[in-house]
């Protein structure tokens, strides 16, 4: 089954490669394939683990990983925008506006981040 095809059986409106499959980045033995998909509703448990067994094998590798960008963090739909590649959008689907939702979102929590950060290297020192 092709990306298109896989796109289609989910109703998805969108699925992304990212993480260090999509960055070129040196690949080792354990990396995995990071896909998120974006959808209108969210997929349930069980469509969930159809879509990976679907995705593993386009993949031809056991070592897929998704997730929900309804359900993703604002640090991680932050890091995906930046840098993903569109294995498959929907016709007539834009990515831009999700791009700006992401960017927005992230620099909203920015300074929870920070805080954050700044509490545990304090008392992990």
């Amino acid at each position: 089954m092709d990306i298109k095809a896989i796109g289609k059986k989910y109703n998805v409106n969108a699925l992304l490669l990212f993480g260090s499959r999509e960055k070129n980045e040196p690949l080792h033995q354990e990396s995995d394939f990071d896909v998120c998909y974006i959808a209108d509703k969210s997929l349930d448990f069980t469509t969930e683990t159809y879509l990976i067994t679907d995705l593993i094998t386009f993949f031809h590798s056991d070592k897929v990983d998704i997730c929900n960008f309804r359900r993703a963090d604002p640090l991680l739909k932050y890091l995906i925008m930046k840098d993903y590649k569109a294995l498959y959008v929907k016709l007539g689907y834009s990515l831009a506006p999700v791009e700006v939702y992401a960017e927005h979102t992230y620099h909203d929590n920015k300074r929870i981040f920070e805080a954050r950060h700044l509490y545990l290297k304090k008392i992990l020192a």
